[in-house]
């Protein structure tokens, strides 16, 4: 039987839910003992699928899971929900194509582009060069080709200069005033779903969801009410978004989890899973979302193996991840 104090000798089932949804079942559980969650969505949500650390199950896309409550550690469960009225494929089809990266150009910014139905001429966020090839998501029009390299003032010598002219190649990140990109400066929310929100290509939005500090005639306030739409994120509970404060590494992790459960596609794990020194500082509802991050090679610990969940990321670093997630997806 479960209890809800901190018995000695028990464990910790710590649940928790993305926007549209509850988790019932979890506790303080004897090791041994049977351990079973229920995903309950909420009116015009679907429940998509467990991400969970701990402990293995049979079935992560089951609504009802149980297991044997292991004997060492805790188990942390998370519930995945989508709206039923958004989310699920605005990203192309997924179809994979080629093409040959011409002798001495930049994998870096050597892209595909097309002119979308009002002539706009737009880069293909998912693209990369990959065993020597140029890997990209068709966007369902005819492609073409060319070297698109952003110049900045401030990336020579600097270790991510490659993935800030990846990123940049591919209208991800564009650079702050003077023609600098400032790669040092730290990421706030808002600039991040931005980014997430063209990886997906600018969509437009309807929904009426909104927060009290997202002025309407912001510039980031298409790409908040399209993650918001598409259950990507939901805000602090309050009302609020809080899109100038910096986001947290662990934030980051959540979102680009959320932003991938979305897209239909899915990360592959390419590294071990590392135990962070401190690693119980994570918050529980991340814990999942930075395991598979982690596993995926999108993000590293800092120094002395600390995974630094509350520190917050740089445009460097952000610029990285984003590139190592494209790369990921296109191979998996």
């Amino acid at each position: 039987s479960s209890s809800f104090g901190a018995d000695n000798g028990s464990g910790l089932v710590a649940t928790n839910a993305t926007l549209g949804g509850k988790v019932t079942g979890g506790g303080y559980y004897d090791p041994g003992k049977t351990v079973t969650l229920t995903a309950v969505p909420d009116a015009g949500y679907s429940f998509k699928g467990w991400t969970i650390t701990g402990v293995k199950v049979s079935s992560t896309s089951s609504a009802t899971i149980s297991f044997t409550m292991p004997s060492l550690g805790s188990v942390t469960a998370t519930a995945n929900f989508v709206s039923n009225s958004g989310g699920g494929g605005s990203l192309p089809s997924g179809k994979l194509l080629t093409a040959e990266l011409p002798a001495g150009a930049d994998p870096n910014t050597y892209v595909p582009y097309y002119y979308d139905s009002n002539g706009v001429k737009t880069y293909v966020t998912f693209s990369a060069v990959i065993n020597g090839k140029l890997v990209y998501m068709d966007p369902g029009a005819k492609c073409s080709f060319e070297k698109h390299s952003v110049p900045f003032t401030d990336d020579d010598g600097h270790w991510a200069k490659s993935d800030i002219a990846f990123a940049a190649a591919r209208g991800l990140f564009s650079g702050v005033c003077g023609g600098a990109f400032d790669p040092n400066g730290t990421v706030n929310r808002a600039m991040f779903v931005t980014v997430l929100w063209r990886m997906a290509g600018s969509p437009s939005v309807s929904t009426d969801k909104k927060f009290k500090d997202v002025p309407d005639n912001s510039w980031y306030a298409k790409s908040v009410a399209w993650a918001v739409e598409n259950n990507i994120v939901s805000g602090y509970g309050n009302g609020s978004f809080g899109p100038l404060d910096p986001i947290t590494r662990e934030q980051m992790c959540m979102i680009i989890m959320a932003f991938v459960r979305w897209s239909g596609l899915d990360l592959k794990a390419v590294a071990a899973k590392e135990a962070f020194s401190d690693g119980d500082s994570i918050s529980s509802w991340a814990r999942g979302s930075v395991e598979t991050c982690q596993t995926a090679g999108l993000i590293k610990g800092r120094d002395n193996h600390c995974f630094d969940p509350a520190g917050f990321a740089t445009r460097a670093e952000s610029s990285t991840i984003i590139r190592r997630m494209i790369e990921n997806l296109l191979t998996s």
